[in-house]
């Protein structure tokens, strides 16, 4: 039986074995109604779980002793064949006994009732659930994750006693012997491998396992349509025999299979149990090679070493086999493997370089033996086994007919290994002796290095096989070996090619062309240099090509092979392909394992993988884990994951050696108890995680507390954190407090934005800021009611904050000296104080008091929305004195959404753009301007004053500036002197004449700038020609969502382009264009993480934080609003209603009255539809306000009328969400005008 998790050949020899043919057949079978006196009892104490349904007198039988010497001899055999393990890696042949280097692997089961797969044990395979019979297991897993060590280690620990002891009889049979059997019985197809065996062992008086190992190595296909029947003498062909077994027909008998996935898949729905091999997990592999260097502890942790340096290097070790390669490999190398090419050119050049060793001078001929004769029979059984399904092994006669002689092949140990010893009659496989690789990937790779090396030398394709003149006269190409080898390993159900196939178009990338320079000098062959880049990208698209016809026909096993193929010639689109093949999935909703490999040893999943691309329900995740421990930043965000979902995460970081030092698990509602197994986690040691979000998780004080432990230990690391948006209180601050005063505290940025906060916790803030050893850098507490009072405590501690965020915290004009005292630290640079009522008198105080300070160096301030006018005539002059203060710091200064006016502007402009001030970013977005500020800024940077202005940025959106305030722009961006970098003027009114001003100005001057926004104008049919000849890869020109209406004064000229999200929408929701309708029937959609599965709802994609305006008509009974995308999913509570919560608000409409709804509270609309179908929705996200319109069409004039207005304080971005009821509709009306877009 080959080993196909470690590489290393079974022993299949027993010395006992003739002593034991020549013992008489077993016929003292006693039935069960021959009770003897008790001697042999089996208690029910020493029954396993029930597994299956058997007599009750099963349990209190004697066993009659022909019968115990039958097990006893039967023991000892399987001993004999399955105790040891071949190393396969030394010159001399050494056995390894199975329990000193075996070590536990992960296996999975997916039983109906559970939530996702949880571990089993090998030995517990056939442990029953309650209520679950368990007869037939199938185990699945990639090739060497090691199913048939599973195996080994079942039989081995029932012979020692060790498990399974209810358990009468085992009879193990590989598949590859039962290719080419005729008809024959049950018992008759056991009695070729155990001539002994009694019928009766199949039947219900005995508990029989029967082992199939090696599915795919089985030529035929199993099909379930043949006859049944239970009979063990009834004669029938191989395939009927054992679709019976599977089936569970033969009532005493329980079944194991194990299988690849590819074959695996006619099998599922008739067995009992499925279960799948993983590999090893970090601790795991750590353990394997401390076992096999038992004694050499150094050489041990060696190997470790090199394995933790390179993440490509670990996924592959959780593969049984490639660990043992690996530790051969590295005994004496310290190269840095990053795929399984490399490993095995490695592996190869190891053994090679022994040959010299091994056979004196002779070993210079036996390195072009072992590529062109060794690799031509690799390759010869190849393509044997590609035939006929046949495993890949050779005799010494095949050996000799490829010029290799017996005296060489001791030399060739380390690449092959020997199946068999002598030639004794078996008890178990009676075959000839035979030979055989390594390890099955060994071979594939051989063969592979063989074909490449004849292709460079001769320059013919040895995959084609043709008599053709012309074919062999023309010179083949790279392209040409790639393409045969792909179409052949297509045609191959059961994936034999599949590894040569990876290996071949591995060794073209530039990346490994150095070794096969190598093998050219190996073979005396002088070759031209390697140019294969061409025919590597022929070979994608011929692949890619295949790939997008197989998604069209849903041909799911051969996608994956071919995004494998990908993969192997660094295809840059590969996780797009990865994730469009899973989301066609429709038999399986996880990850497969080949595509966790792909994923493992990508680079740029290994810098970020967001798992939510991968996943479509919570049962995916078990399979993703060892992903996200493998990258840097582990993106878990609208995931729905849950408390269990936290539970199966924390253990994944103690099996692995997480490289996770970005954790975001925001907008997931995991609650307290689910947190807390993440804290646990952050007291680990070996934890990396430096920056945690966990914004909107539904948290309160208590997850603080374990939070406040955490920066309190020595061992922590977390250095950010993001509590944002989860109800936490004073006293969840109060709390962190505690540890943020902790000496051992490291965490730098702290965001505790929409918390519920207020004043008080600003006191506790202040007092844990004022250590000497405070660590914190960054604060964010906006969104929170922390008054003026709140202000006043954090003014009176907070020393060594760099960054502070209090926007729509509802302070006042009262606070501005306070937040003067804060601009006084000497430390703060970066201060955001949106959405507060600070007023003139408020930025006055601010201004006197914090930013002339000869101690402030505040880079940064914002103060949008904060109703500042600029016409206090003290504000002003404190402005101008502050702007033009030779050590002014500020370089950054956000005044948006102020009703500053031309005469505002007045003030700030000359003193902004001008030395002394160094201010280089300015922005005046909504401030009621209009040209006359733009010929402000052209005359306030004249010529002489140019060069000297620090401006580069200028943000004047949303202003009412038309073409002549463009043109007095336009003035000054001709100047060879201005070096503005970035003009924004989005919804300015600026027509095509003006779009052809700034054209011609730019063109005078272009070196500087790089962006030009002028989204939302009106900018005409010929934007694209006008400025085509502008945009450059450096230089962005913004012009979308132009059209005639967005001259217009009404909210409606905001209005923008929604895409319904069909991710989202539930499966009776009918989606066509901007339509939704109720359908007659359920659509059979995939299931999705955001798919709505009891409300029949949808979202829209866009997230939206700024003034948003959008139309629709609705018939019947629908729901009109917006969401937070964290809004569940699941269920039909009010958790994931719309308008039933505090995650939407929405309007309800229906033939008779209008409801606004908000965290399941009804407000009655006085207006009534009257006929009127058409609802127009406002957004101003920054000014908290969600108004709802409807809006009548009379004598072509459009009447709005407000139904409703919400006004909150929103926190996070927004999505449009519809509700639609039975034999309802909803249209999204289309913006109206030239909807032409860049």
């Amino acid at each position: 039986m080959s080993n196909a998790a470690s590489g290393i050949a079974l022993q299949n020899k027993s010395k006992d074995q003739a002593r034991f043919d020549s013992n008489p057949p077993v016929t003292d079978v006693r039935p069960v109604t021959d009770v003897r006196p008790v001697t042999d009892v089996r208690p029910v104490t020493d029954v396993r779980p029930v597994t299956d349904v058997r007599p009750l007198c099963f349990y209190f039988r004697t066993i009659s002793e022909p019968i115990k010497e039958f097990q006893k001899e039967l023991k000892l055999l399987l001993e004999e064949n399955y105790q040891y393990v071949r190393d396969g890696g030394s010159k001399r042949r050494t056995l390894l006994k199975l329990n000193d280097i075996y070590t536990d692997i992960d296996i999975t089961i997916s039983d109906e009732n559970s939530q996702g797969p949880s571990e089993i044990k090998c030995t517990d395979i056939f442990n029953s659930t309650p209520g679950n019979s368990i007869r037939t297991v199938l185990t699945k897993g990639i090739s060497g994750t090691g199913k048939t060590v599973c195996v080994q280690k079942f039989i081995i620990d029932w012979v020692e006693g060790k498990s399974n002891q209810d358990v009468d009889f085992i009879f193990p049979i590989s598949f590859s012997h039962l290719n080419k059997k005729g008809n024959t019985s049950l018992i008759g197809l056991l009695r070729e491998f155990f001539c002994k065996i009694h019928e009766s062992f199949l039947g219900p008086e005995y508990k029989t396992i029967i082992i199939l190992d090696g599915l795919h190595e089985y030529q035929s296909s199993l099909s379930f349509n043949g006859d049944v029947f239970r009979d063990v003498k009834k004669e029938a062909s191989v395939d009927v025999l054992l679709t019976n077994l599977a089936s569970g027909q033969y009532s005493g008998v329980l079944l194991w299979i194990t299988s690849r996935p590819v074959t695996a898949t006619p099998l599922l729905q008739h067995v009992d149990r499925v279960t799948e091999v993983k590999g090893f997990n970090d601790q795991q592999k750590k353990e394997y090679f401390r076992k096999v260097y038992k004694g050499s502890h150094e050489k041990a942790e060696k190997v470790i070493s090199l394995m933790d340096q390179s993440k490509s290097l670990r996924a592959l070790c959780a593969i049984p086999a490639f660990c043992r390669i690996l530790s051969i490999t590295l005994k004496n190398t310290d190269e840095n493997i990053k795929s399984l090419t490399q490993l095995l050119a490695s592996f190869l050049s190891h053994h090679i370089c022994q040959l010299k060793e091994s056979n004196g001078e002779a070993g210079e001929v036996s390195k072009e033996k072992v590529i062109l004769n060794l690799g031509q029979l690799a390759w010869h059984l190849l393509q044997n086994g590609d035939k006929n399904g046949e495993k890949s092994s050779f005799s010494s006669t095949q050996l000799q007919e490829f010029g290799i002689q017996d005296n060489e092949y001791k030399v060739l140990s380390g690449l092959c290994t020997e199946e068999a010893e002598d030639n004794d009659d078996e008890l178990i496989y009676s075959e000839e002796r035979k030979f055989s690789f390594f390890n099955r990937c060994v071979q594939d790779f051989l063969a592979a290095v063989y074909v490449i090396a004849t292709f460079t030398r001769d320059k013919r394709n040895p995959i084609e096989q043709t008599t053709s003149t012309k074919k062999w006269m023309t010179k083949a190409t790279m392209f040409d070996v790639h393409k045969s080898a792909v179409k052949r390993a297509i045609k191959t159900r059961e994936g034999h090619l599949d590894v040569f196939v990876k290996s071949l178009l591995s060794l073209s990338e530039k990346s490994n062309q150095k070794f096969v320079q190598q093998v050219m000098a190996w073979i005396k062959s002088d070759s031209a240099p390697l140019e294969w880049k061409d025919d590597n990208d022929k070979t994608k698209n011929y692949i890619s090509k295949k790939l997008n016809r197989d998604r069209r026909q849903k041909t799911e096993g051969c996608s994956a092979k071919l995004i494998e193929f990908l993969s192997e010639l660094k295809d840059e689109a590969i996780l797009k392909k990865v994730q469009e093949n899973f989301k066609q999935k429709t038999q399986d909703q996880t990850v497969s394992q080949d595509m966790i490999m792909v994923l493992q040893t990508n680079e740029e999943v290994q810098r970020e993988f967001e798992i939510k691309n991968f996943m479509k329900e919570d049962a995916g995740l078990q399979n993703l884990l060892p992903v996200v421990q493998i990258t840097d930043e582990a993106k878990m965000n609208k995931c729905n994951l849950s408390e269990k979902s936290c539970a199966k995460i924390a253990e994944s970081f103690r099996k692995y050696d997480s490289s996770v030092k970005v954790l975001n698990m925001s907008e997931n509602e995991l609650g307290d108890s689910g947190v807390k197994d993440i804290i646990s986690v952050l007291h680990e040691e070996k934890c990396k995680i430096e920056n945690l979000s966990l914004l909107c998780c539904g948290l309160t004080s208590e997850s603080c507390e374990g939070l406040s432990k955490v920066l309190q230990a020595e061992t922590s690391r977390l250095q950010e954190l993001n509590l944002s948006n989860n109800n936490l209180g004073d006293h969840g601050v109060f709390l962190l407090s505690l540890g943020l005063a902790a000496p051992n505290c490291k965490l730098h940025t702290l965001r505790l934005a929409s918390c519920q906060l207020t004043s008080k916790c600003c006191k506790e803030l202040s007092s844990s800021l004022q250590v000497a050893g405070s660590a914190l850098k960054h604060l964010d507490l906006s969104f929170n009611d922390l008054q003026d009072s709140g202000v006043e405590h954090l003014s009176a501690g907070v020393t060594k904050l760099e960054t502070l965020r209090l926007a729509s915290c509802n302070l006042t004009e009262g606070c501005g000296h306070h937040i003067g005292a804060l601009l006084q630290s000497g430390e703060l640079r970066d201060l955001d104080l949106t959405n507060n009522r600070l007023k003139d008198p408020g930025v006055q105080q601010l201004l006197s008091v914090g930013l002339a300070s000869p101690t402030c160096v505040l880079k940064r301030l914002i103060l949008k929305k904060c109703e500042i006018t600029l016409q206090d005539p003290i504000c002003c002059k404190v402005v101008l004195s502050c702007l033009k203060s030779e050590r002014g710091p500020l370089r950054e200064l956000d005044l948006s959404y102020n009703h500053l006016q031309d005469s505002g502007a007045r003030t700030l402009i000359p003193a902004a753009v001008d030395l002394p001030c160094r201010i280089e970013k300015l922005r005046l977005a909504c401030c009621s301007l209009t040209e006359k500020t733009c010929s402000l800024i052209g005359s306030a940077l004249g010529a002489d004053r140019l060069a000297h202005s620090c401006l580069k940025e200028i943000d004047l959106s949303d202003n009412n500036l038309r073409a002549s305030g463009v043109a007095a722009l336009c003035d000054t961006l001709r100047l060879p002197d201005c070096k503005w970098e970035t003009l924004c003027m989005a919804l300015c009114n600026i027509e095509e004449a003006g779009c052809q001003e700034l054209a011609n100005a730019l063109r005078r001057n272009p070196s500087h700038m790089k962006l030009l926004d002028l989204r939302f104008n009106h900018p005409g049919d010929d934007v694209d020609k006008i400025f085509k000849s502008l945009k450059t890869d450096s230089r962005q020109i913004r012009f979308e969502g132009g059209a005639e209406f967005r001259l217009r004064k009404g909210e409606d000229k905001y209005e923008s382009s929604l895409t319904l999200d069909e991710d989202s929408a539930h499966q009776r929701l009918f989606l066509t264009e901007n339509k939704i309708r109720w359908g007659e029937w359920e659509l059979p959609l995939p299931v999705h993480l955001d798919r709505f599965d009891c409300r029949t709802q949808v979202l829209c994609e866009e997230e939206l934080s700024g003034r948003c305006y959008w139309e629709v008509k609705w018939s019947g009974l629908a729901s009109v609003g917006v969401v937070y995308a964290s809004i569940s999913r699941k269920g039909e509570g009010s958790n994931a209603t719309l308008g039933r919560n505090d995650k939407s608000w929405c309007l309800e409409c229906s033939d008779y009255k209008y409801s606004a709804w908000h965290n399941n509270k009804e407000t009655p609309v006085a207006q009534q539809p009257s006929g009127c179908h058409r609802l127009g929705v406002y957004l101003d996200w920054l000014g908290g306000t969600l108004a709802f319109f409807k809006i009548k069409t009379a004598a072509k004039q459009r009447k709005f009328t407000l139904l409703h207005t919400f006004k909150h304080s929103f926190s996070l971005p927004l999505h449009a969400a519809f509700r639609i009821w039975c034999d309802s509709s909803v249209f999204i009306c289309p913006q109206r005008g030239d909807k032409k877009a860049a």
